[in-house]
């Protein structure tokens, strides 16, 4: 007998749902693809256990056909292609016919659909990927899916998912992608019956980007549409002042489809390389129509990916339409956290070098001794465009970050805090409102109790608010609402990590950041030189992100430079 053998059905089900369904949020996106295609105008998603326990979705589409149910959890069988021709003109969201057989075959599935014109409609439920039960039930005209115990026959699968928040990311952001491209559309996300997302029918997506991202973005909002050929591009950017540390809302869509696409991604770092500073990325949404034969959608199982004809062209028609929406905007004077300014801010009606000093009296004692200034081995000689401290020392000239050095030193403290306990915590005056995303809730709930190690008392105010009672002591006179919303941003967009504990390091480190004193801060002799003075005592020349916060021009450097002997 051969070695050779036909596999099972539901062995090949289950290879086949390893390709399409990695996690909750594939299932979420696949349901709401075929609520798509079937025009539906209002969609529900439930979970429970952010999808692992639960998913249920329910549309007021065109329904499935009664005969037609049992044959959807089968592989390959589509309504939306039948010759090889059609590959090459896909006009809906789904067309291999494999997303339910997959979903089916892991999960408990309990679907039923009524088309217009029938009295009722038809259920079945399905248990890894067999029909337990069928039968006609009364229902409003569309479909309902429920996705019970997600990976329940592939428990190795379920070990690989991440903790619930994080899960929940993903599928907030699922509906966002979709949101964007179906602004007609009313999506409603719950999760353990509070509601994290609602997006009404927007009138434009303009309208739609401000009910994700916030009103005060989308009037800023550029956009631009360009032309080329048969490929129309259409842009929305924030200017620089809305820009992200990571590149995860950047959102490009091609034929309505969102897709990944590093080859746009680099046409987007390409066109801003030389205008905005590095590591910076934008929120950007650009939709690409072309002809359906000019790609080929095909590329990858989950349809995430597609391959350009003529890729050159999708360039140089998407640079333009970047460069042309900000059009003016990028010579325009914009504040950015960590942004070095290549000259000094100049007042346009007195044309003279502006000099805003700024309070810090919190960041640093304001009375000195002299005779404690005069034992420090140093002078400072003053600040360079408001961001590096030069610095005359023994051995030549220092330039000093002061963001990067004041962030090195907060992470050492923060560090301190959180593995020894806080000295004490401070209470504030007056308490603080926090308000959050529904996902940063979450997150934030996660988080807490490391926290609290840090000297914070926060207690839930709300669906999604949190009152700031108390604060380790040397952030009382900051803006404590800030750096905690920056925080979650920060967890949110950088945290892929399975465990809490793997957080842990970058919550320390973003604390620290955005603790921190930024560039373009001004400050006073006295303030640099207690920076300089509690610098001194590390023995550590890199912020906590490993960049170097000083360089030292030796007397012999400067000295051959002038040709001087």
């Amino acid at each position: 007998m051969g070695r050779l053998k036909r596999l099972s059905p539901s062995l090949i089900n289950l290879i086949a749902a390893g390709e399409v369904i990695e996690r909750p949020a594939a299932v979420v996106k696949e349901l709401l693809e075929n609520a798509l295609d079937a025009q539906a105008q209002h969609i529900k998603i439930q979970l429970k256990k952010a999808g692992k326990a639960l998913i249920k979705v329910e549309d007021n589409g065109m329904g499935i056909l009664p005969e037609d149910l049992p044959l959807v959890i089968q592989r390959y069988t589509t309504s939306k292609i039948s010759e090889p021709e059609d590959l090459f003109h896909i006009h809906t969201l789904g067309f291999r016919g494999e997303a339910l057989a997959s979903i089916a075959g892991i999960s408990k599935l309990h679907l039923a659909s009524r088309v217009p014109n029938y009295p009722w409609g038809k259920e079945i439920l399905v248990i890894g990927g067999e029909i337990k039960e069928e039968r006609e039930i009364g229902m409003p005209i569309g479909t309902m899916v429920e996705v019970k115990d997600l990976f329940f026959n592939t428990p190795v699968r379920l070990k690989f998912l991440k903790k619930d928040a994080t899960e929940l990311g993903h599928i907030y952001e699922t509906i966002v992608r979709l949101g964007l491209a179906h602004s007609q559309v009313h999506f409603l996300l719950k999760s353990e019956n509070r509601i994290l997302l609602n997006l009404p029918p927007a009138n434009n997506l303009v309208e739609r980007i401000s009910q994700i991202f916030g009103l005060k973005l989308a009037q800023k909002l550029k956009q631009r549409e360009e032309e080329k050929n048969d490929i129309k591009i259409k842009c929305f950017i924030a200017p620089l002042e809305f820009s992200r540390p990571t590149t995860r809302d950047m959102y490009f869509y091609v034929n309505n489809r969102w897709i990944r696409s590093p080859f746009l991604n680099q046409v987007v770092y390409k066109t801003l390389e030389d205008i905005w500073p590095k590591g910076r990325y934008p929120l950007l949404v650009v939709f690409i129509q072309l002809p359906p034969e000019e790609i080929d959608v095909n590329v990858h199982p989950t349809k995430q990916e597609v391959r350009f004809k003529e890729p050159y062209i999708v360039q140089e028609v998407l640079g333009i339409a970047i460069k042309q929406a900000l059009g003016e905007s990028l010579f325009q004077e914009e504040t950015l956290e960590g942004d070095i300014p290549l000259y000094p801010s100049i007042n346009k009606d007195t044309g003279k070098i502006s000099s805003q000093v700024k309070d810090f009296s919190s960041v640093y004692p304001q009375k000195m001794p002299m005779a404690e200034v005069e034992e420090v081995p140093f002078r400072v000689l003053g600040q360079l465009w408001g961001t590096y401290i030069l610095c005359e020392v023994p051995e030549g000239l220092m330039l000093i970050d002061q963001h990067a050095a004041h962030e090195r030193l907060n992470y050492e403290k923060i560090k301190s805090l959180y593995e020894n306990g806080p000295s004490h915590s401070q209470e504030l005056l007056t308490s603080v409102l926090l308000e959050v995303s529904p996902v940063e809730a979450s997150l934030l709930e996660e988080i807490l109790p490391h926290l609290q190690k840090l000297g914070f008392v926060l207690e839930p105010f709300g669906e999604f608010s949190f009152v700031i009672r108390s604060v380790p002591s040397f952030l009382v006179q900051r803006d404590v609402r800030k750096i905690l919303e920056n925080v979650l941003k920060d967890l949110y967009l950088l945290s892929k990590t399975s465990t809490l504990s793997d957080i842990v390091p970058s919550l320390l480190k973003s604390m620290a950041c955005h603790a921190s004193i930024k560039a373009h801060d001004v400050l006073t002799e006295m303030e640099m030189v207690s920076l300089l003075k509690e610098l001194k005592k590390l023995n550590i020349l890199h912020c906590p992100h490993g960049r170097p916060f000083y360089k030292l021009f030796s007397k012999e450097e400067i000295a051959r430079f002038f040709h001087r002997s």
